[in-house]
C-alpha cells in the first residue's frame, strides 16, 4: 500500500496513511510534518519596550479595535499578518495602570501559513517594537499531527493528571483532555481534519521555565522534555496479560479482563488488576503511535530561518 507506515501491536498490523493531499488546504495543517515532526502552533510573548508607530511593508496591519475598559488589562488590540509567511498574529497593548506587573504589551503569534520558526518570531518582534525591548516566554502550544484516530489516544492514555476528560461538541466531534486549563501544562487531543489528530501540549510559563526554556532561542529544547513522564498511550500485550492474570482472577472476571485491551480504556484495565493485587506495568509495551510521537517531537526544529525586517 502506497503511502503507509505498518508497525505491529502485539502480532498484529497496524497501517496509518500519510498521503494528506486534501489537508493541505486546511489552515493551521502541514502536510510534510503529518506523522513527522512536532511544530509550534501558538506562541504568547510578554514584550518590555515600546511599539514603533511606523511598521515596516512586512506587516500588514488588519485591525486595531479598543478593548479598554476598568476591568480589563490593556486598551488596544491590533491584528496583522506577517507578510513574510503569512501567519496572524495580535498584539495587545496599552497597560491598564491598575495592574501592577504587566508586560508592556503581549504579543501572540499562530502557525496558519507556516510553522513558526525562531527567525520569523524574532523578525516581528524587531518590526513591531523599538529598539532596547527585552521578550519573555509567557506560553506556547506545541503540537503534533497524526493520523491516528482521536478514539485510540483516549483508549491508550496513561497520565500523571488528576483528571482526564473527554468532551464532545455540537457537531460530535470529541476533545480528550489531561489535566486542567490552570496547571503548569495541559494535554488537548482532537479530530484537527476528518483524517488529521492534534495532539497538543498547552505549556505555560511555569512549566516552560522550570524545563530550562526561558528564552526564544531556547525553545529548540523542547525536543529534550521527556514527555513519557508527563503522558504516554502504551500498548497492551495480551499473551502478557493472559500469563498475569493466569490463577488469580477466574470465570467471567476473566474473560472480562482478557476482551479488554483496544476496546475500553488501558487506565481502567489498570485500575481492575490492581484491586485484584496485580500490579499491571509488566503487560505494557511502546504503542507504535506513542513511539511515533516521540520520534515527531525530538524531530522538532525551532530554528528556521524566514526573510524579515531590519536588524535593530
Amino acid at each position: 500500500m502506497n503511502g503507509c507506515t505498518v508497525n505491529t501491536l502485539c502480532g498484529k498490523e497496524v497501517e496509518w496513511d500519510q498521503e494528506h493531499v486534501g489537508d493541505a488546504t486546511v489552515s493551521g495543517v502541514f502536510s510534510p510534518l503529518i506523522n513527522h515532526a512536532a511544530f509550534v502552533d501558538k506562541l504568547v510573548v510578554g514584550i518590555k519596550g515600546k511599539l514603533r508607530k511606523r511598521l515596516p511593508k512586512t506587516i500588514d496591519k488588519t485591525a486595531n479595535p479598543a478593548i479598554g475598559g476598568p476591568g480589563r488589562p490593556y486598551a488596544r488590540s491590533m491584528h496583522g499578518i506577517y507578510r513574510p509567511t503569512g501567519n496572524p498574529f495580535e498584539v495587545k497593548y496599552g497597560p491598564n495602570p491598575r495592574y501592577s506587573n504587566l508586560f508592556d504589551a503581549k504579543l501572540t503569534m499562530r502557525s496558519e501559513r507556516a510553522p513558526l520558526s525562531l527567525q520569523e518570531v524574532t523578525d516581528l518582534i524587531t518590526c513591531l517594537v523599538r529598539k532596547g525591548n527585552r521578550s519573555v516566554l509567557n506560553g506556547m502550544e506545541f503540537t503534533c499531527d497524526v493520523s491516528v484516530p482521536v478514539r485510540f489516544f483516549e483508549n491508550h492514555i496513561l497520565a500523571r493528571v488528576r483528571s482526564i476528560r473527554t468532551l464532545v461538541d455540537d457537531c460530535g466531534r470529541q476533545t480528550l483532555y489531561a489535566g486542567v486549563p490552570a496547571a503548569r501544562w495541559m494535554l488537548r487531543v482532537y479530530e484537527k481534519t476528518k483524517s488529521i489528530t492534534r495532539v497538543e501540549f498547552v505549556l505555560r510559563r511555569a512549566f516552560l521555565a522550570r524545563a530550562g526554556i526561558n528564552d526564544l532561542a531556547s525553545v529548540g529544547a523542547l525536543k529534550d522534555v521527556q514527555w513519557n513522564r508527563l503522558v504516554k498511550f502504551p500498548a497492551v500485550c495480551q499473551r502478557a496479560l493472559e500469563d498475569l492474570i493466569e490463577g488469580k482472577v477466574a470465570g467471567k472476571q476473566s474473560q472480562i479482563i482478557l476482551e479488554w485491551p483496544g476496546r475500553r480504556p488501558t487506565v481502567i484495565l489498570m485500575a481492575i488488576l490492581k484491586e485484584y493485587g496485580i500490579a499491571g506495568d509488566q503487560i505494557l509495551k511502546a504503542s507504535p503511535a506513542g513511539e511515533m510521537l516521540l520520534k515527531m517531537r525530538k524531530s522538532f526544529s525551532w530554528a528556521n530561518t524566514t526573510v524579515g525586517c531590519p536588524k535593530q
